[in-house]
């Protein structure tokens, strides 16, 4: 994404416009074919980008509209730059991984380790989860143990709960019927108290009173009515009381059984049917617990496909960083040599961290999986003869490192160059007596690809076949830049500019060098 505030101010938009001739470079057209770009037989791509201030960027391919992701795409096969100080990054150890495998290490074996190395630290990471899962049950094990022992003897099935509540109130109301048909039986039938008992008394009292009170005979007549209907009314009850079918025994146990499983859903908070599958899942750890305390059998086997897929990855990437290490350190002393630099010496040193475990088996001996590889790597330097090599990040200066850069840079272009490489201040902290033989160097990367150099060396500003100069200008109101090609006569002027003093000896050194292409 570009930032909008790179726009000058007042303006509603801005564009930049590419053109690629890649008519001598098919192994471009092929990768860019890759990506589902089409270059036409002529062999040029023409690339645009227009940034807006409002609204959104807009981008186009040989005039056809297209995405800004592919648009970089296509500015990843054709384009690398070397941003300016990029040297500096050779003071990062963790870079220098990087390094090699820029020199021509085959990027799949690096994507492929990467790939093992996270499948297996995804197995591993199972397995911890499930030894943590294991202690954790061992130390609740007596927990574990009473919970399911509690509820395994509770018989719970399920779905009782409900059938349960109406079984208890039915035989709760039988009961109750019962009660009260035996407490008026015996109102009935009490010796001393019962109805019978009274209105037996009462009939032989009237029995004894005169026929002819009319009155007395009508009130005997009624009282023997209500003795047959209360003989009546306690058969009724005894038949009742003799055929209800009311087991006392059943209502307490039916009673219990509802008491104890509402008990233990308050107890753990859980439904019936959650219940059972507590059970259940409590005797499922405690079978695990009573097995060995060997690791899951598909785990194991995950486990050694990883380690075995890791093991391949690991020795094939440290084959292949090998035997790039060791082509490096033999190209590049000529081209140390080259920027001055006789007797220096690059090496790549590959460090392995020994492991036990480890799932990779290097040079005899099981070593651990470091993110970036099998072994680390360090690039060590050797800037003058006699001395030890030593990290480049502790030996070098800032010019060494440049051309240590420059000369890693070389390496990596060979055979795989882009269409066009940007190298920014590449010769930052070289003197000028070593600026010619930088100027030969760059002058060699320019023969495969198109090469721009951002430079304050007159000497590099003179061996390149067309001069560039950045310009800048301000009025009253605000300043602007202009990118202006140089004729000849542009250029002996600007290296004059650049050697710092305009006289006939500058001119003339000027013009000496032009003639050489800056190697004078």
């Amino acid at each position: 994404a570009i930032d909008r505030g790179v726009l000058r101010a007042g303006v509603e938009s801005a564009s930049a416009e590419a053109t690629f001739d890649l008519q001598a470079r098919p192994e471009l057209i092929a990768q860019l074919r890759d990506r589902g770009v089409e270059v036409e037989e002529d062999g040029l791509l023409r690339l645009r980008r227009e940034q807006r201030t409002e609204g959104r960027s807009r981008a186009w391919v040989d005039g056809r509209l297209a995405s800004a992701a592919l648009l970089q795409q296509i500015g990843e096969v054709l384009i690398q730059s070397q941003a300016q100080h990029l040297q500096l990054g050779l003071l990062d150890p963790k870079r220098h991984v990087a390094v090699l495998d820029s020199l021509g290490v085959d990027e799949s074996l690096v994507v492929a380790w990467s790939a093992a190395r996270a499948e297996f630290n995804t197995v591993r990471a199972s397995i911890a989860d499930w030894a943590s899962q294991r202690d954790r049950l061992l130390e609740q094990r007596e927990i574990i143990e009473f919970q399911w022992r509690e509820l395994h003897a509770a018989g719970l099935l399920g779905d009782e709960l409900e059938s349960l509540r109406r079984q208890v109130s039915l035989m709760e109301g039988g009961a109750r019927l019962l009660e009260l048909a035996q407490t008026a039986r015996d109102r009935l039938e009490d010796d001393s108290s019962g109805a019978s008992a009274g209105l037996a008394a009462a009939v032989g009292q009237l029995r004894r009173t005169p026929d002819e009170i009319e009155e007395l005979r009508d009130a005997l007549e009624s009282v023997e009515g209500a003795v047959e209907l209360v003989r009546e009314a306690t058969s009724s009850l005894e038949h009742f009381l003799a055929s209800a079918d009311v087991d006392p025994a059943a209502f307490d146990a039916a009673q219990e059984r509802l008491t104890g499983l509402l008990e233990l859903t308050r107890k753990y908070a859980r439904t019936e049917p959650e219940l059972v599958r507590l059970r259940d899942r409590l005797r499922g750890q405690l079978d695990r617990l009573a097995t060995d305390d060997e690791i899951p059998a598909d785990l194991v086997e995950a486990e050694a496909r990883a380690r075995e897929r890791l093991d391949a990855a690991g020795r094939a990437l440290h084959a292949a960083r090998k035997k790039v290490a060791r082509r490096a350190t033999a190209d590049a002393a000529p081209l140390l040599a080259e920027l001055g630099m006789t007797g220096a010496m690059l090496e790549f040193e590959m460090a392995t961290e020994a492991d036990p475990d480890g799932p990779v088996r290097l040079e005899g001996r099981k070593v651990a999986a470091l993110p970036a590889g099998p072994a680390s790597v360090t690039l060590l330097a050797r800037t003058n003869p006699g001395e030890r090599l030593a990290p480049v990040n502790k030996g070098a200066s800032g010019g060494e490192l440049s051309r240590i850069a420059l000369v890693l840079r070389s390496l990596a272009l060979r055979g795989q160059a882009p269409a066009l490489l940007l190298l920014d201040e590449v010769d930052a902290g070289i003197g000028a007596d070593l600026a010619a033989a930088v100027a030969r160097r760059l002058a060699a990367l320019a023969e495969s690809g198109q090469l721009l150099v951002i430079s304050h060396q007159a000497h590099i500003a003179a061996a390149a076949d067309r001069h560039l100069v950045a310009l800048k200008a301000t009025d009253d109101e605000r300043a602007s830049s202009e990118i202006r090609v140089l004729d000849q006569a542009g250029r002996v002027e600007e290296i004059v500019r650049m050697l710092g003093a305009d006289t006939p000896e500058s001119q003339q050194l000027a013009s000496e060098l032009l003639a050489a292409d800056g190697a004078a």
